[in-house]
């Protein structure tokens, strides 16, 4: 069987409640050839019979991976590891959906543009009066580091990432006993690569 292209990670805890409207949102994207996989960080809700309905479905591949609770830097890390495709679709967070084109739009900008490890999408929050982010600091091609676009405060917003796998397991979360959040932050700032 081919490699499929993309896997989309959606790490969640205790989102039973609320965790069907991304699950739907990702599989009616537009896109197909992307598996979903869903870390859950020690749940002790009723997450997991709720994202075993999805997988009987049997809609898209979706691979569900329980582990004990360690903070969402640990899932990622997790999803990191399992995940065997060319990209990496960066935590959509278990209360967030995506619209149905998303994954079709990240894959025809990766088409597009050679040398890059990764994309950069930004969350609509429904606001569209403000600008996202600096133009007039990012080169005309819309490429630039991770880390500059940080370090600069390029973006205004939340924002979501995916990565050439290779560089999603390069650059991961540390592991310290007792200790449950990361900022993402820990991430962009390392990664040195040019993002579109």
């Amino acid at each position: 069987m081919e490699k499929r292209k993309v896997s989309v990670i959606l790490p969640t805890y205790n989102r039973a409640y609320i965790i069907k409207n991304s699950i739907r949102s990702i599989l009616d994207q537009t896109y197909k050839d992307y598996e979903l996989i869903i870390v859950d960080d020690g749940s002790i809700d009723k997450t997991e019979d709720i994202v075993e309905k999805w997988i009987e479905e049997n809609t898209i591949e979706i691979r569900y991976i329980k582990k004990e609770n360690g903070g969402k830097h640990t899932a990622y890390n997790v999803a990191c590891d399992n995940a065997d495709t060319e990209l990496i679709m960066i935590a959509l967070d278990s209360d967030d959906y995506l619209c149905e084109d998303a994954v079709e739009i990240i894959i025809n900008a990766w088409n597009e543009h050679d040398g890059i490890s990764g994309i950069v999408t930004l969350c609509d929050n429904g606001d569209h009066t403000k600008p996202v982010y600096d133009k007039y600091k990012i080169d005309k091609s819309g490429i630039c580091s991770l880390q500059k676009a940080f370090a600069e405060n390029l973006f205004l917003g939340e924002a979501r990432f995916t990565f050439k796998t290779e560089y999603a397991k390069k650059y991961k979360y540390p592991v310290i006993e007792g200790e449950k959040f990361f900022t993402e932050g820990y991430i962009y700032y390392q990664m040195d690569e040019p993002m579109y």
